[in-house]
Protein backbone atom coordinates (compact mmCIF):
# COMPACT_ATOMS: atom_id res chain seq x y z
CA UNK A 1 0.00 0.00 0.00
CA UNK A 2 2.69 2.35 0.68
CA UNK A 3 4.46 1.40 -2.52
CA UNK A 4 1.27 1.86 -4.41
CA UNK A 5 0.62 5.76 -2.86
CA UNK A 6 4.72 6.77 -3.37
CA UNK A 7 4.41 5.29 -7.39
CA UNK A 8 1.47 6.74 -7.89
CA UNK A 9 2.46 10.53 -5.90
CA UNK A 10 5.35 10.37 -7.48
CA UNK A 11 4.07 10.10 -10.83
CA UNK A 12 1.62 12.91 -10.16
CA UNK A 13 4.73 15.29 -8.89
CA UNK A 14 6.49 14.08 -12.28
CA UNK A 15 3.98 14.63 -14.81
CA UNK A 16 1.72 17.58 -13.25
CA UNK A 17 -1.82 18.18 -12.56
CA UNK A 18 -3.92 20.90 -13.92
CA UNK A 19 -6.88 21.86 -11.59
CA UNK A 20 -9.13 23.52 -13.44
CA UNK A 21 -7.73 22.72 -17.03
CA UNK A 22 -9.91 24.21 -20.02
CA UNK A 23 -11.87 20.80 -20.07
CA UNK A 24 -12.98 21.90 -16.88
CA UNK A 25 -14.68 25.25 -18.10
CA UNK A 26 -16.86 22.62 -19.62
CA UNK A 27 -17.91 19.98 -17.28
CA UNK A 28 -17.92 22.25 -13.78
CA UNK A 29 -20.73 24.53 -15.00
CA UNK A 30 -22.63 22.04 -15.14
CA UNK A 31 -22.13 19.79 -12.10
CA UNK A 32 -22.79 23.48 -10.23
CA UNK A 33 -25.93 23.74 -11.65
CA UNK A 34 -27.08 20.13 -10.15
CA UNK A 35 -25.24 21.40 -6.70
CA UNK A 36 -27.19 24.93 -7.24
CA UNK A 37 -30.41 24.60 -8.95
CA UNK A 38 -30.10 28.82 -9.26
CA UNK A 39 -26.95 28.62 -11.44
CA UNK A 40 -26.86 28.76 -14.91
CA UNK A 41 -30.44 28.88 -15.39
CA UNK A 42 -30.04 31.32 -18.89
CA UNK A 43 -27.37 29.61 -19.70
CA UNK A 44 -28.30 27.11 -22.94
CA UNK A 45 -25.34 25.57 -23.36
CA UNK A 46 -25.37 24.39 -19.31
CA UNK A 47 -29.40 23.61 -19.74
CA UNK A 48 -28.82 21.49 -22.77
CA UNK A 49 -25.93 19.35 -20.90
CA UNK A 50 -28.40 19.04 -17.67
CA UNK A 51 -30.57 16.63 -20.41
CA UNK A 52 -29.34 13.48 -20.83
CA UNK A 53 -26.26 13.11 -22.52
CA UNK A 54 -23.07 10.54 -22.58
CA UNK A 55 -21.71 13.03 -19.53
CA UNK A 56 -24.88 12.09 -17.34
CA UNK A 57 -23.33 9.97 -15.10
CA UNK A 58 -20.18 11.47 -14.37
CA UNK A 59 -21.63 14.26 -13.75
CA UNK A 60 -24.15 12.93 -11.68
CA UNK A 61 -20.98 10.91 -9.85
CA UNK A 62 -18.74 14.01 -9.04
CA UNK A 63 -22.00 16.03 -8.35
CA UNK A 64 -22.82 13.11 -5.83
CA UNK A 65 -19.30 12.98 -4.17
CA UNK A 66 -19.01 17.15 -4.19
CA UNK A 67 -21.93 17.07 -2.17
CA UNK A 68 -20.83 15.14 0.74
CA UNK A 69 -18.26 17.74 1.62
CA UNK A 70 -15.19 17.04 -0.30
CA UNK A 71 -16.21 19.94 -2.30
CA UNK A 72 -15.69 20.15 -6.55
CA UNK A 73 -11.69 20.75 -6.24
CA UNK A 74 -11.17 17.55 -3.46
CA UNK A 75 -13.69 15.44 -5.89
CA UNK A 76 -11.91 16.00 -8.87
CA UNK A 77 -8.29 15.59 -7.18
CA UNK A 78 -9.12 12.21 -5.00
CA UNK A 79 -11.39 10.73 -8.33
CA UNK A 80 -8.01 11.63 -10.38
CA UNK A 81 -5.54 10.00 -7.84
CA UNK A 82 -7.68 6.77 -7.38
CA UNK A 83 -7.80 6.93 -11.40
CA UNK A 84 -4.38 7.02 -11.89
CA UNK A 85 -3.44 4.48 -9.30
CA UNK A 86 -6.12 2.10 -10.88
CA UNK A 87 -4.73 2.58 -14.76
CA UNK A 88 -1.03 2.25 -13.32
CA UNK A 89 -1.75 -0.99 -11.46
CA UNK A 90 -3.57 -2.48 -14.88
CA UNK A 91 -0.87 -1.39 -16.89
CA UNK A 92 1.78 -3.30 -14.37
CA UNK A 93 -0.87 -6.90 -14.47
CA UNK A 94 -1.05 -6.25 -18.20
CA UNK A 95 2.70 -6.44 -18.52
CA UNK A 96 3.62 -8.97 -15.83
CA UNK A 97 1.02 -11.22 -18.07
CA UNK A 98 3.05 -10.78 -21.36
CA UNK A 99 6.52 -11.02 -19.14
CA UNK A 100 6.51 -12.32 -16.11
CA UNK A 101 9.20 -9.89 -14.56
CA UNK A 102 8.89 -6.77 -12.26
CA UNK A 103 11.32 -4.56 -13.62
CA UNK A 104 9.27 -4.92 -17.19
CA UNK A 105 6.05 -3.86 -15.38
CA UNK A 106 7.45 -0.61 -14.32
CA UNK A 107 9.36 -0.04 -17.97
CA UNK A 108 6.20 -0.75 -19.47
CA UNK A 109 4.26 1.92 -17.18
CA UNK A 110 7.20 4.25 -17.69
CA UNK A 111 7.03 3.62 -21.52
CA UNK A 112 2.97 4.26 -21.71
CA UNK A 113 3.80 6.79 -19.54
CA UNK A 114 6.29 8.55 -21.55
CA UNK A 115 5.15 7.86 -25.17
CA UNK A 116 4.34 10.66 -27.46
CA UNK A 117 4.26 8.80 -30.99
CA UNK A 118 1.63 6.48 -32.30
CA UNK A 119 -1.26 8.29 -31.11
CA UNK A 120 -3.25 10.91 -32.95
CA UNK A 121 -6.85 13.06 -33.46
CA UNK A 122 -5.43 14.21 -29.65
CA UNK A 123 -4.63 17.98 -30.58
CA UNK A 124 -1.05 17.97 -29.47
CA UNK A 125 2.08 17.96 -31.19
CA UNK A 126 2.99 15.32 -28.03
CA UNK A 127 0.13 13.88 -26.64
CA UNK A 128 0.46 11.65 -23.66
CA UNK A 129 -1.47 8.47 -22.67
CA UNK A 130 -2.40 10.41 -19.38
CA UNK A 131 -3.63 13.55 -19.36
CA UNK A 132 -2.42 16.10 -16.52
CA UNK A 133 -6.35 16.54 -15.62
CA UNK A 134 -9.43 14.74 -14.75
CA UNK A 135 -11.96 14.02 -17.60
CA UNK A 136 -14.42 11.22 -18.18
CA UNK A 137 -11.63 9.99 -20.32
CA UNK A 138 -9.18 9.28 -17.58
CA UNK A 139 -11.57 7.16 -15.61
CA UNK A 140 -12.97 5.41 -18.30
CA UNK A 141 -9.38 4.71 -19.71
CA UNK A 142 -8.28 3.15 -16.20
CA UNK A 143 -11.56 0.49 -16.64
CA UNK A 144 -10.47 -0.29 -20.00
CA UNK A 145 -7.04 -1.16 -19.21
CA UNK A 146 -7.97 -3.51 -16.45
CA UNK A 147 -10.52 -4.63 -18.99
CA UNK A 148 -7.83 -5.55 -21.56
CA UNK A 149 -6.31 -7.10 -18.52
CA UNK A 150 -8.88 -9.92 -18.32
CA UNK A 151 -9.25 -10.14 -21.82
CA UNK A 152 -5.90 -11.09 -22.24
CA UNK A 153 -6.20 -13.73 -19.35
CA UNK A 154 -9.84 -14.87 -21.08
CA UNK A 155 -12.18 -13.67 -18.84
CA UNK A 156 -14.28 -12.18 -21.14
CA UNK A 157 -17.33 -11.88 -19.03
CA UNK A 158 -15.32 -9.39 -16.61
CA UNK A 159 -13.10 -8.07 -19.39
CA UNK A 160 -16.85 -6.73 -21.19
CA UNK A 161 -18.65 -5.71 -18.05
CA UNK A 162 -15.30 -3.29 -17.20
CA UNK A 163 -15.67 -2.24 -20.96
CA UNK A 164 -20.05 -1.35 -20.49
CA UNK A 165 -18.89 0.42 -17.37
CA UNK A 166 -16.36 2.32 -19.36
CA UNK A 167 -19.38 3.40 -21.38
CA UNK A 168 -20.71 5.10 -19.04
CA UNK A 169 -18.40 7.44 -18.16
CA UNK A 170 -16.53 8.30 -21.93
CA UNK A 171 -18.77 6.04 -24.39
CA UNK A 172 -15.91 5.70 -27.04
CA UNK A 173 -12.92 4.80 -24.53
CA UNK A 174 -15.66 2.07 -23.44
CA UNK A 175 -16.80 0.52 -26.86
CA UNK A 176 -13.81 1.17 -28.83
CA UNK A 177 -11.36 -1.51 -26.99
CA UNK A 178 -14.16 -3.67 -27.06
CA UNK A 179 -14.50 -4.06 -30.78
CA UNK A 180 -10.78 -4.41 -30.86
CA UNK A 181 -10.89 -7.26 -28.73
CA UNK A 182 -13.64 -8.94 -30.05
CA UNK A 183 -12.59 -11.15 -32.45
CA UNK A 184 -10.17 -12.66 -30.06
CA UNK A 185 -13.80 -13.29 -28.01
CA UNK A 186 -15.27 -15.08 -30.99
CA UNK A 187 -12.67 -16.90 -31.65
CA UNK A 188 -12.32 -17.89 -27.79
CA UNK A 189 -15.67 -18.78 -27.62
CA UNK A 190 -15.72 -20.84 -30.84
CA UNK A 191 -12.82 -22.94 -30.32
CA UNK A 192 -13.73 -23.47 -26.32
CA UNK A 193 -17.55 -23.72 -27.21
CA UNK A 194 -18.58 -21.28 -24.31
CA UNK A 195 -21.01 -19.66 -25.83
CA UNK A 196 -22.83 -18.54 -23.01
CA UNK A 197 -20.26 -16.67 -21.40
CA UNK A 198 -19.75 -15.28 -25.24
CA UNK A 199 -23.10 -14.00 -25.01
CA UNK A 200 -23.19 -12.38 -21.10
CA UNK A 201 -20.04 -10.60 -22.03
CA UNK A 202 -21.47 -9.03 -25.27
CA UNK A 203 -24.51 -9.04 -23.32
CA UNK A 204 -22.91 -6.69 -20.52
CA UNK A 205 -21.40 -4.49 -23.18
CA UNK A 206 -24.56 -3.87 -24.96
CA UNK A 207 -26.20 -3.07 -21.45
CA UNK A 208 -23.12 -0.18 -20.83
CA UNK A 209 -24.28 1.25 -24.17
CA UNK A 210 -27.95 1.38 -24.14
CA UNK A 211 -27.55 2.98 -20.82
CA UNK A 212 -26.00 5.80 -22.41
CA UNK A 213 -27.86 5.51 -26.27
CA UNK A 214 -31.06 4.84 -25.51
CA UNK A 215 -32.32 7.90 -22.80
CA UNK A 216 -30.83 10.20 -25.26
CA UNK A 217 -33.32 8.36 -28.00
CA UNK A 218 -36.66 8.20 -25.79
CA UNK A 219 -35.63 12.37 -24.84
CA UNK A 220 -35.27 13.24 -28.83
CA UNK A 221 -31.68 14.62 -27.97
CA UNK A 222 -30.04 12.31 -30.76
CA UNK A 223 -30.95 10.82 -34.38
CA UNK A 224 -33.49 13.27 -34.65
CA UNK A 225 -32.69 14.19 -38.63
CA UNK A 226 -32.34 17.57 -37.65
CA UNK A 227 -28.93 17.01 -39.86
CA UNK A 228 -28.02 15.48 -43.33
CA UNK A 229 -24.60 13.13 -42.46
CA UNK A 230 -22.50 16.10 -45.14
CA UNK A 231 -24.15 18.99 -42.49
CA UNK A 232 -23.31 16.81 -39.32
CA UNK A 233 -19.66 16.16 -40.32
CA UNK A 234 -18.91 19.97 -41.33
CA UNK A 235 -20.32 20.97 -38.10
CA UNK A 236 -19.28 18.59 -36.03
CA UNK A 237 -16.17 17.31 -37.43
CA UNK A 238 -14.32 20.18 -39.96
CA UNK A 239 -15.59 23.46 -37.61
CA UNK A 240 -15.67 21.96 -34.17
CA UNK A 241 -13.50 19.32 -33.45
CA UNK A 242 -10.98 18.99 -36.44
CA UNK A 243 -8.41 17.89 -34.11
CA UNK A 244 -9.92 15.03 -33.13
CA UNK A 245 -11.78 14.27 -36.01
CA UNK A 246 -10.12 15.47 -40.07
CA UNK A 247 -7.80 13.50 -41.02
CA UNK A 248 -6.15 16.13 -43.18
CA UNK A 249 -6.17 18.57 -40.03
CA UNK A 250 -3.34 16.32 -38.54
CA UNK A 251 0.27 17.38 -39.30
CA UNK A 252 2.34 15.04 -41.71
CA UNK A 253 5.03 13.98 -39.44
CA UNK A 254 2.40 12.83 -36.83
CA UNK A 255 0.85 10.58 -39.41
CA UNK A 256 4.68 9.38 -40.33
CA UNK A 257 5.64 8.67 -36.86
CA UNK A 258 2.27 6.86 -36.10
CA UNK A 259 2.84 4.86 -39.44
CA UNK A 260 6.28 3.87 -38.48
CA UNK A 261 5.81 3.01 -34.91
CA UNK A 262 3.28 0.56 -35.72
CA UNK A 263 5.58 -0.72 -38.61
CA UNK A 264 8.11 -1.01 -35.53
CA UNK A 265 5.79 -2.17 -33.28
CA UNK A 266 4.74 -5.34 -35.36
CA UNK A 267 8.17 -6.59 -36.31
CA UNK A 268 9.26 -6.41 -32.84
CA UNK A 269 6.46 -8.54 -31.94
CA UNK A 270 6.69 -11.03 -34.85
CA UNK A 271 10.39 -11.40 -33.57
CA UNK A 272 9.59 -11.97 -29.83
CA UNK A 273 10.40 -15.74 -28.69
CA UNK A 274 7.71 -15.84 -25.79
CA UNK A 275 4.86 -14.22 -27.06
CA UNK A 276 2.20 -16.95 -26.86
CA UNK A 277 0.32 -17.64 -30.54
CA UNK A 278 -2.71 -16.55 -29.08
CA UNK A 279 -1.07 -13.21 -27.71
CA UNK A 280 0.90 -12.55 -30.70
CA UNK A 281 -2.14 -12.71 -32.79
CA UNK A 282 -3.92 -10.42 -30.27
CA UNK A 283 -1.53 -8.01 -30.52
CA UNK A 284 -1.44 -7.29 -34.39
CA UNK A 285 -5.16 -8.09 -34.37
CA UNK A 286 -5.30 -4.69 -32.54
CA UNK A 287 -2.49 -2.91 -34.41
CA UNK A 288 -4.41 -3.86 -37.43
CA UNK A 289 -8.02 -2.97 -36.71
CA UNK A 290 -6.74 0.25 -35.22
CA UNK A 291 -4.88 0.59 -38.81
CA UNK A 292 -8.74 0.04 -40.37
CA UNK A 293 -10.25 2.53 -38.32
CA UNK A 294 -8.24 5.25 -39.39
CA UNK A 295 -8.62 4.40 -42.91
CA UNK A 296 -12.12 4.20 -42.76
CA UNK A 297 -12.15 7.54 -40.10
CA UNK A 298 -10.31 8.86 -43.54
CA UNK A 299 -12.91 8.02 -46.11
CA UNK A 300 -15.91 8.54 -44.21
CA UNK A 301 -14.75 12.03 -43.26
CA UNK A 302 -12.86 13.19 -46.08
CA UNK A 303 -14.72 11.40 -49.14
CA UNK A 304 -18.06 10.33 -48.70
CA UNK A 305 -19.18 12.12 -45.15
CA UNK A 306 -20.63 9.73 -42.57
CA UNK A 307 -22.39 11.03 -39.20
CA UNK A 308 -22.16 7.49 -37.56
CA UNK A 309 -18.16 7.60 -38.32
CA UNK A 310 -17.69 10.76 -37.41
CA UNK A 311 -19.44 10.00 -34.05
CA UNK A 312 -17.26 6.92 -33.24
CA UNK A 313 -14.27 8.84 -33.96
CA UNK A 314 -11.54 6.27 -34.91
CA UNK A 315 -8.75 8.18 -33.97
CA UNK A 316 -9.47 6.86 -29.87
CA UNK A 317 -8.51 3.14 -31.13
CA UNK A 318 -5.00 4.46 -31.11
CA UNK A 319 -3.88 4.49 -27.41
CA UNK A 320 -4.85 0.93 -27.38
CA UNK A 321 -2.66 0.01 -30.65
CA UNK A 322 0.46 1.61 -28.75
CA UNK A 323 -0.03 -0.41 -26.11
CA UNK A 324 -0.10 -3.47 -27.86
CA UNK A 325 3.18 -2.15 -29.83
CA UNK A 326 4.32 -1.80 -26.25
CA UNK A 327 3.37 -5.09 -25.49
CA UNK A 328 5.53 -6.07 -28.22
CA UNK A 329 8.42 -4.15 -27.09
CA UNK A 330 8.02 -5.89 -23.54
CA UNK A 331 8.72 -9.57 -24.47
CA UNK A 332 11.57 -8.18 -26.30
CA UNK A 333 13.29 -6.33 -23.24
CA UNK A 334 11.82 -9.60 -21.07
CA UNK A 335 14.13 -12.08 -23.30
CA UNK A 336 17.43 -9.55 -23.48
CA UNK A 337 16.96 -9.02 -19.67
CA UNK A 338 16.54 -12.74 -18.99
CA UNK A 339 19.63 -13.55 -21.18
CA UNK A 340 21.62 -10.91 -19.71
CA UNK A 341 22.55 -8.65 -22.53
CA UNK A 342 21.79 -5.83 -20.78
CA UNK A 343 23.54 -3.70 -23.63
CA UNK A 344 20.46 -4.40 -25.84
CA UNK A 345 18.44 -3.68 -22.88
CA UNK A 346 19.74 -0.21 -22.06
CA UNK A 347 19.14 0.83 -24.96
CA UNK A 348 15.53 -0.36 -26.15
CA UNK A 349 14.91 1.03 -22.97
CA UNK A 350 15.25 4.53 -24.76
CA UNK A 351 14.19 3.87 -28.19
CA UNK A 352 10.35 4.19 -27.62
CA UNK A 353 10.68 7.80 -26.52
CA UNK A 354 13.43 8.45 -28.63
CA UNK A 355 12.90 11.44 -31.44
CA UNK A 356 12.32 7.93 -34.19
CA UNK A 357 10.87 5.40 -32.60
CA UNK A 358 9.42 3.54 -35.01
CA UNK A 359 12.43 3.75 -37.02
CA UNK A 360 14.85 2.46 -34.58
CA UNK A 361 12.42 0.04 -33.26
CA UNK A 362 12.20 -1.51 -36.88
CA UNK A 363 15.92 -1.27 -36.78
CA UNK A 364 16.26 -2.97 -33.85
CA UNK A 365 13.66 -5.97 -34.39
CA UNK A 366 15.57 -6.25 -37.97
CA UNK A 367 19.58 -6.38 -36.74
CA UNK A 368 18.58 -8.41 -33.35
CA UNK A 369 20.35 -11.24 -34.15
CA UNK A 370 23.40 -9.73 -35.23
CA UNK A 371 22.76 -7.18 -31.96
CA UNK A 372 22.30 -10.51 -29.95
CA UNK A 373 25.54 -12.15 -30.94
CA UNK A 374 27.58 -8.78 -30.26
CA UNK A 375 25.72 -7.70 -27.11
CA UNK A 376 28.58 -9.56 -24.70
CA UNK A 377 31.16 -7.02 -25.90
CA UNK A 378 29.08 -4.11 -25.63
CA UNK A 379 29.06 -4.85 -22.18
CA UNK A 380 32.49 -4.38 -20.79
CA UNK A 381 33.39 -2.48 -18.30
CA UNK A 382 34.79 0.26 -20.51
CA UNK A 383 32.11 -0.02 -23.13
CA UNK A 384 29.20 -0.03 -20.69
CA UNK A 385 29.52 3.58 -20.09
CA UNK A 386 29.66 4.43 -24.08
CA UNK A 387 26.58 2.15 -24.06
CA UNK A 388 25.01 4.27 -21.09
CA UNK A 389 25.66 8.05 -22.55
CA UNK A 390 24.02 6.93 -26.26
CA UNK A 391 21.02 5.60 -24.27
CA UNK A 392 21.20 9.45 -22.55
CA UNK A 393 21.79 11.08 -26.17
CA UNK A 394 18.51 8.73 -27.69
CA UNK A 395 16.26 10.23 -25.32
CA UNK A 396 13.61 13.09 -26.41
CA UNK A 397 15.60 15.61 -25.43
CA UNK A 398 14.29 19.23 -26.76
CA UNK A 399 17.22 20.40 -28.34
CA UNK A 400 16.71 23.65 -29.64
CA UNK A 401 14.18 24.64 -26.69
CA UNK A 402 13.81 26.88 -24.15
CA UNK A 403 15.42 25.51 -20.60
CA UNK A 404 11.31 25.27 -19.43
CA UNK A 405 11.03 22.29 -21.89
CA UNK A 406 14.45 20.66 -20.81
CA UNK A 407 12.87 20.53 -17.36
CA UNK A 408 9.57 19.45 -18.64
CA UNK A 409 11.17 16.44 -20.63
CA UNK A 410 13.33 15.33 -17.54
CA UNK A 411 10.29 15.42 -15.30
CA UNK A 412 7.93 13.24 -17.85
CA UNK A 413 10.76 10.42 -18.63
CA UNK A 414 14.12 10.37 -16.41
CA UNK A 415 12.10 11.54 -12.93
CA UNK A 416 9.10 9.14 -13.57
CA UNK A 417 11.69 6.09 -14.62
CA UNK A 418 13.52 6.85 -11.62
CA UNK A 419 10.24 6.62 -9.22
CA UNK A 420 9.09 3.92 -10.88
CA UNK A 421 12.22 1.90 -10.23
CA UNK A 422 12.75 3.66 -6.54
CA UNK A 423 10.69 0.44 -4.95
CA UNK A 424 13.59 -1.77 -6.67
CA UNK A 425 15.92 -0.43 -5.86
CA UNK A 426 15.05 0.03 -2.12
CA UNK A 427 14.39 -3.97 -1.94
CA UNK A 428 18.31 -4.49 -3.47
CA UNK A 429 20.35 -2.40 -1.75
CA UNK A 430 17.85 -1.38 1.38
CA UNK A 431 18.22 -3.88 4.76
CA UNK A 432 14.41 -5.35 5.24
CA UNK A 433 13.62 -4.22 8.69
CA UNK A 434 14.71 -0.29 7.12
CA UNK A 435 12.74 -0.98 4.17
CA UNK A 436 9.06 0.12 5.19
CA UNK A 437 10.55 3.41 6.79
CA UNK A 438 12.47 4.37 3.89
CA UNK A 439 9.79 4.19 1.75
CA UNK A 440 7.18 5.65 3.65
CA UNK A 441 9.98 8.55 4.11
CA UNK A 442 10.05 8.33 0.97
CA UNK A 443 5.95 8.75 0.28
CA UNK A 444 6.06 11.58 2.87
CA UNK A 445 8.48 13.46 0.57
CA UNK A 446 6.39 13.26 -2.20
CA UNK A 447 3.11 14.40 -0.43
CA UNK A 448 5.67 17.34 1.36
CA UNK A 449 6.46 18.05 -2.17
CA UNK A 450 3.03 18.27 -3.60
CA UNK A 451 1.49 19.99 -1.11
CA UNK A 452 4.41 22.91 -0.99
CA UNK A 453 3.74 23.50 -4.96
CA UNK A 454 0.16 23.47 -5.00
CA UNK A 455 0.16 25.61 -1.70
CA UNK A 456 1.79 28.78 -3.41
CA UNK A 457 3.94 30.10 -0.43
CA UNK A 458 6.76 29.68 -3.65
CA UNK A 459 9.11 32.84 -4.72
CA UNK A 460 6.52 34.30 -7.07
CA UNK A 461 8.97 33.64 -10.14
CA UNK A 462 9.03 29.64 -8.85
CA UNK A 463 5.68 29.68 -8.35
CA UNK A 464 4.56 31.11 -11.87
CA UNK A 465 7.02 28.13 -12.92
CA UNK A 466 5.51 25.43 -10.89
CA UNK A 467 1.91 26.28 -11.39
CA UNK A 468 2.77 25.65 -15.16
CA UNK A 469 2.77 21.98 -14.35
CA UNK A 470 1.34 21.98 -11.09
CA UNK A 471 -2.06 23.99 -10.17
CA UNK A 472 -5.42 23.87 -8.57
CA UNK A 473 -5.63 27.76 -8.75
CA UNK A 474 -6.83 27.18 -12.77
CA UNK A 475 -4.65 27.58 -16.03
CA UNK A 476 -5.73 31.26 -17.04
CA UNK A 477 -3.51 33.68 -16.84
CA UNK A 478 -4.94 36.50 -19.20
CA UNK A 479 -6.54 39.92 -17.81
CA UNK A 480 -10.13 38.61 -18.02
CA UNK A 481 -9.74 35.33 -15.57
CA UNK A 482 -9.58 38.39 -12.24
CA UNK A 483 -12.36 40.34 -14.29
CA UNK A 484 -14.51 36.93 -14.17
CA UNK A 485 -13.67 36.14 -10.75
CA UNK A 486 -14.91 39.45 -9.33
CA UNK A 487 -18.10 39.32 -11.46
CA UNK A 488 -18.95 36.66 -9.58
CA UNK A 489 -19.13 39.03 -6.02
CA UNK A 490 -20.96 41.71 -7.79
CA UNK A 491 -23.68 39.97 -10.19
CA UNK A 492 -27.20 38.61 -9.55
CA UNK A 493 -27.38 34.75 -10.21
CA UNK A 494 -29.71 35.02 -13.17
CA UNK A 495 -26.88 37.46 -15.16
CA UNK A 496 -26.42 36.63 -18.55
CA UNK A 497 -22.96 37.84 -20.60
CA UNK A 498 -22.39 38.16 -23.75
CA UNK A 499 -18.60 37.36 -24.33
CA UNK A 500 -16.27 36.98 -27.56
CA UNK A 501 -16.74 33.88 -28.94
CA UNK A 502 -12.98 32.78 -27.96
CA UNK A 503 -13.40 33.53 -24.21
CA UNK A 504 -13.68 29.86 -22.88
CA UNK A 505 -13.70 30.33 -19.29
CA UNK A 506 -15.85 33.12 -18.47
CA UNK A 507 -18.43 30.98 -17.56
CA UNK A 508 -17.09 29.05 -15.19
CA UNK A 509 -14.69 31.57 -13.28
CA UNK A 510 -17.56 33.76 -12.86
CA UNK A 511 -19.96 31.20 -12.11
CA UNK A 512 -22.53 32.84 -14.94
CA UNK A 513 -24.08 31.83 -17.89
CA UNK A 514 -23.16 33.22 -21.27
CA UNK A 515 -24.70 33.45 -24.99
CA UNK A 516 -22.08 31.56 -26.50
CA UNK A 517 -18.45 30.54 -26.86
CA UNK A 518 -16.98 28.46 -29.47
CA UNK A 519 -15.60 25.51 -27.13
CA UNK A 520 -19.31 25.09 -24.99
CA UNK A 521 -20.75 22.44 -27.43
CA UNK A 522 -23.72 20.93 -26.71
CA UNK A 523 -24.17 17.28 -26.78
CA UNK A 524 -27.89 17.36 -28.04
CA UNK A 525 -28.99 17.51 -31.40
CA UNK A 526 -31.41 20.73 -30.76
CA UNK A 527 -28.07 22.01 -28.70
CA UNK A 528 -25.81 21.85 -31.76
CA UNK A 529 -28.41 23.61 -34.09
CA UNK A 530 -28.68 26.36 -31.12
CA UNK A 531 -25.36 26.53 -31.37
CA UNK A 532 -24.45 27.08 -34.51
CA UNK A 533 -26.89 29.78 -35.21
CA UNK A 534 -25.96 31.94 -32.06
CA UNK A 535 -22.34 31.45 -33.09
CA UNK A 536 -22.99 32.87 -36.70
CA UNK A 537 -24.71 35.71 -35.32
CA UNK A 538 -22.26 36.40 -32.40
CA UNK A 539 -19.38 36.06 -34.93
CA UNK A 540 -20.97 38.17 -38.06
CA UNK A 541 -20.19 41.27 -35.47
CA UNK A 542 -16.73 40.82 -35.68
CA UNK A 543 -16.11 43.69 -37.96
CA UNK A 544 -19.09 45.78 -37.56
CA UNK A 545 -19.64 48.86 -35.76
CA UNK A 546 -20.36 48.24 -31.68
CA UNK A 547 -23.87 48.64 -32.32
CA UNK A 548 -24.03 45.42 -33.78
CA UNK A 549 -22.81 43.66 -30.13
CA UNK A 550 -25.60 45.19 -28.60
CA UNK A 551 -28.61 44.07 -30.92
CA UNK A 552 -26.80 40.64 -30.37
CA UNK A 553 -26.98 41.43 -26.57
CA UNK A 554 -30.43 42.85 -26.48
CA UNK A 555 -31.57 39.25 -29.13
CA UNK A 556 -30.77 36.90 -26.39
CA UNK A 557 -31.98 39.17 -23.54
CA UNK A 558 -27.82 39.38 -22.03
CA UNK A 559 -27.56 41.91 -19.28
CA UNK A 560 -24.01 41.92 -19.70
CA UNK A 561 -21.06 42.73 -22.68
CA UNK A 562 -17.79 41.56 -22.29
CA UNK A 563 -15.08 43.46 -24.89
CA UNK A 564 -11.95 44.20 -25.56
CA UNK A 565 -12.52 46.99 -27.73
CA UNK A 566 -12.19 50.34 -26.40
CA UNK A 567 -14.51 52.13 -28.59
CA UNK A 568 -17.91 52.99 -25.98
CA UNK A 569 -20.70 50.37 -26.67
CA UNK A 570 -23.81 52.58 -27.36
CA UNK A 571 -26.55 52.41 -24.55
CA UNK A 572 -24.48 50.79 -22.20
CA UNK A 573 -21.82 51.52 -19.03
CA UNK A 574 -18.80 50.27 -18.06
CA UNK A 575 -19.02 48.24 -14.37
CA UNK A 576 -15.50 46.43 -14.32
CA UNK A 577 -12.32 47.03 -16.04
CA UNK A 578 -9.07 44.95 -16.10
CA UNK A 579 -6.17 45.57 -18.87
CA UNK A 580 -7.39 45.54 -22.31
CA UNK A 581 -11.03 44.14 -20.81
CA UNK A 582 -14.42 46.17 -20.48
CA UNK A 583 -17.66 45.01 -19.06
CA UNK A 584 -20.11 46.64 -20.15
CA UNK A 585 -24.08 47.18 -18.15
CA UNK A 586 -26.30 46.97 -20.97
CA UNK A 587 -29.38 49.37 -20.36
CA UNK A 588 -33.32 48.17 -19.94
CA UNK A 589 -34.40 48.69 -23.47
CA UNK A 590 -36.55 46.85 -25.59
CA UNK A 591 -35.01 43.72 -27.45
CA UNK A 592 -33.81 44.23 -31.50
CA UNK A 593 -32.64 41.84 -33.92
CA UNK A 594 -29.46 42.06 -35.66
Amino acid sequence: MVLGCFVVGGVLLAKGYQFPSSNHALEIPTILALLDPALYVRDFFVQEMLQFTPRTYYFHGIALLAGTGLGITGTYALTYVVAVGTMLAGLYALARHVAPSRIVGLIFIFWTLTVSVGLIGHGSLRPSMLSSSLHPGVIAMSLSTWGLVFSIRRSWVKAYALFGAACLLQFLVGVLPALLVGPLLVFDVWRRRRWARGLTAAGLLALGALLVYLPMVLQGTTATGLFTSREFVEIYGHWRHPHHMVPSAWPRATWMHLVLFYAGGVLCVLRSRTLTTALRAGLLTVIGLTSVGLLANYLFVEVWPSALIVKLQFARMTPFAVLAVLLGVAALFYEQWRAGRYALCTLLLVVPVSHLPGLLLGAYAVLLPYLERIAPRLWTPRRRFLVLGLAVLLYRWPLFDPPVYWIQAFLNGPLVLGVLLTPLLVQRWVARQWRTITVAGLTLSIAGGLVIALSGVLPAQTDRLVQEHLTIRGVWQDDAAPLARRFANRSPKDALVLVPTDVQHFRLLSRRAVVVDFKAFPFTEGGIAEWVERMRTVQACADRPPACLLAVARRYDADYILTRRERPLPESVVVDREGTWALWKVSATPRATP
